[in-house]
């Protein structure tokens, strides 16, 4: 699914949501919102020095490639990929924990380069004209990576889902009113039965 597009989902027939996806500037580096990443520090450049004498041991330069540099310490991220036990694909080779250290790096240099940013995935319910039936940001879920498309979609359809049980339309649901329905029904009419005057 793309920005824009519009679906439907089994459990609510006849009903249509549009999908949002948009830009989350509220999101924090990858390093700094969860675990499982190598530290990284940014260092500040003057008049083209660039990275020259900043670089500690162990640690290797990351760049937006904008002239922002940052340092990813390699040898501190193998000491957590070995009591982590991270892993990488393929996940049966040898050097697990370089390939582990080496995705992790790539991973990051990617959101560096703006390869993959965070977004948030917004669905709205459209009404039978087309237009939104629901608030722009009240069926929304925020920080997912841009390239998980697959993901993207599954939360798209989530959202709907969550969207429809409120309003009672999932099919389930519909179901069940008609059967409590009717069952109040009968039972009105049994006791408005048993009201009827009957002369002896």
């Amino acid at each position: 699914m793309n920005d824009g597009d519009t679906f439907s989902i089994d459990d609510a027939p006849g009903y249509t949501f549009k999908l949002r996806i948009e830009f989350d500037d509220d999101a924090d580096p990858p390093w700094e919102r969860s675990d499982g990443h190598g530290p990284v520090r940014s260092i500040r450049t003057l008049y083209g020095l660039r990275h020259q004498g900043l670089k500690r041991p162990g640690e290797r330069v990351m760049d937006n490639g904008r002239g922002d540099y940052w340092l990813y310490d390699w040898q501190k991220a193998c000491r957590l990929a070995r009591e982590g036990g991270w892993n990488a694909k393929p996940y049966d080779a040898p050097n697990r924990i370089e390939r582990a250290v080496q995705a992790d790096f790539d991973f990051l240099q990617r959101w560096l380069r703006d390869d993959w940013w965070y977004v948030g995935v917004c669905v709205q319910m459209l009404d039978d004209e087309g237009e939104p039936a629901t608030e722009r940001y009240e069926y929304a879920l925020w920080g997912i990576e841009s390239d998980c498309t697959e993901y993207i979609e599954e939360v798209a359809r989530e959202l709907a889902h969550e969207c429809a049980s409120d309003r009672g339309l999932l099919t389930s649901q519909r179901r069940a009113a008609w059967r409590t329905a009717l069952t109040e029904r009968r039972e009105r009419a049994y006791w408005e039965s048993r009201d009827v005057a009957t002369s002896l």
